[in-house]
Order: structure tokens, then sequence, then C-alpha cells
């Protein structure tokens, strides 16, 4: 009897998909379960494995959490933070190194750095340049702070550095997530369902509902709340 099913439902999908399905799968998405990882890296290593971004940000901010106290000028820059980690692995192009790096380069420029040298290249933020209101609004941190140092510890430590690498071709999990909300409501959580009947009542096709739609929708429910006044 398997204990986590997360990780029995991804082997069962996978091996259907593989072996039965006939497909070949280049690029596994999923969420940073340490089975499903530990699976992908021992029964599917030619396939690559990617996580989502959303979860790696996630727990990035827990992270970044516990500077909240006693570093709070380093705390202020957890949404920067953030939005840059989703920027660099936007503009990363598939390459893990550049994610790295893009990413990791967060931590010259909330010092106020925004060109360094780096393995004898010179590096520059891509931003335009700031004004001077902008440098002088901005809550910088000193490179040789505990603030800073505290802060290095987080954004280089070498678990996250590794699942990062997991997020370069920078796909998302959101249209999968919108499906099992609509799912929820054919087959509640509350309820118990065996296997065949969650596949008999799963909906197999979701229309998605476009522009015109959403504006007839609207036209309706105007016209009936006109209509009740």
């Amino acid at each position: 009897m398997w204990s986590d099913l997360e990780r029995y439902a991804c082997k069962s999908l996978l091996n259907e998909l593989i072996n039965e399905d006939n497909c070949k799968i280049d690029i596994f998405l999923t969420d940073r379960h340490k089975g499903i990882r530990c699976d992908m890296r021992i029964n599917h290593s030619n396939i690559e494995h990617e996580f989502d971004i959303w979860h790696i940000s996630k727990s990035l901010m827990k992270r970044l959490k516990t500077l909240d106290k006693k570093y709070p000028d380093a705390f202020l820059w957890k949404t920067s933070i953030s939005n840059h980690l989703w920027w660099s692995a936007q503009t990363c192009h598939g390459d893990e190194d550049l994610l790295v790096k893009k990413f990791t380069s967060v931590l010259k420029h909330i010092s106020n750095i925004h060109e360094w040298y780096e393995d004898g290249e010179l590096v520059k933020c891509e931003h335009a340049p700031l004004s001077n209101d902008e440098q002088r609004n901005k809550l910088w941190i000193n490179e040789n702070s505990e603030s800073h140092v505290a802060l290095k510890k987080i954004i280089t430590a070498k678990d996250f550095i590794k699942d990062l690498a997991h997020a370069k071709h920078f796909i998302l999990t959101g249209r999968l997530e919108s499906y099992h909300n609509v799912r929820l409501k054919y087959m509640p959580k509350r309820i118990h369902l065996k296997y065949n009947g969650i596949n008999k009542n799963a909906p197999k096709n979701i229309v998605p509902v476009t522009k015109p739609d959403l504006d007839e929708l609207k036209a309706k429910r105007f016209s009936k709340f006109s209509s009740d006044k």
C-alpha cells in the first residue's frame, strides 16, 4: 500500500504514457516533491525534470521570511527579489548557468552596484540607469553588512541553486491547476472515489471561456440586474 499517493500517481502516469500510449516525453514538469524527484532521477534519467517557478518562488519567500525580525532592511527587498527570480527564469533562454548568474546578480543590485567584473568580464544590470532620486530613495544594503551576509546565504544556498536549475525553461502549471479547480466541481475532495470512478467522473474536455463568451455573460448579468431594479 502506497503511503505517498502523489508519488504513486506520478509513477503510474509516466508508466501509462510511456509504456501504453508510447509517448516520447522530453520534459516533465512537477512541483519540488522529493519522492518524485528521486523517481525521475533513477527511473527516467532521459527525461528532463522541470520545476514550476511558482513553487521555487514560494520556497524562497518562506526562507526570506526568516529575515523579518533580525534583518528588516534585507527583508524589505523580498518583493524585488521575487520579481527578479521570475525575470531571470523567463529570460535565461533555457540556460541554467545563465539563470543562476542572473538571479544571484541581485546581490550586487541591492548594494547599488550595477557594474562589476566577474571572471575577468564586465557584467552589468540590464535595467535602465537609475536616476539620482531613485538612488536616494532606495534602501541599499552594504555588501559588508550582516544583513547582506544573511541574505547571501539564502540566495546562494546549494539546495536552492540546485532546484533553481530545474526552472530554466520557465514552464508553469497554471492551466493544469485551473483544470483541477473545475475538476473539483465533479469530484469534491470530501467524497471518496476509487480509481475507475475518478476516471469516469473526471471532465474529459473543458471548453475555454473566450472573451466574447465573457462579454455575453456580463451583458446577461447586467440585463438581469437592470430588470430587477
